[in-house]
């Protein structure tokens, strides 16, 4: 379930149903209350988003998934996962910051992301790239947040 599948669900509690048919939740109270039930949203887009701050003018920041699969067109800043200090302080050290495109995981088989199978799975990846293109061309000029 995304956080814009939300308004829609609980309008369907409440029973009532979206005035507006432009909504990207879905209407997942069904499957809340029988989780043998598949859910109607078989895809998720996180995030589309061009930074004003960046100089290299690459693509924007942007990732999709599809049932165990995600392909990231582009992420800034993550470096990696790093172990809980064992002080159980929160201790700010610096860390690398990367510029990660085209990076294919098995969210099944590999949770915390360390395969990039974007070389092994080829027509996947490029699916997934072609899906997660069409939404970024298909916003509407100006749209990207600032």
């Amino acid at each position: 379930m995304h956080v814009t599948d939300w308004f829609p669900t609980l309008l369907s509690i409440a029973g009532l149903s979206p005035t507006s048919n432009d909504l990207d939740g879905l209407d997942q109270w069904a499957q809340l209350q029988d989780a043998s039930l598949a859910s109607p949203r078989n895809e998720m887009i996180y995030n589309i988003f061009n930074p004003d701050w960046d100089i290299s003018g690459g693509p924007p920041i942007a990732a999709i998934r599809v049932g165990d699969w995600k392909f990231i067109l582009r992420t800034v800043g993550f470096a990696g996962w790093e172990e809980a200090p064992e002080s159980g302080k929160n201790k700010f050290e610096e860390t690398a910051v990367e510029d990660i495109r085209n990076a294919l995981y098995n969210l099944a088989t590999d949770p915390e992301e360390k395969e990039n199978l974007f070389e092994a799975e080829p027509e996947l990846a490029f699916d997934l790239m072609s899906r997660l293109n069409k939404y970024i061309a298909d916003l509407p000029q100006g749209f990207y947040p600032k």
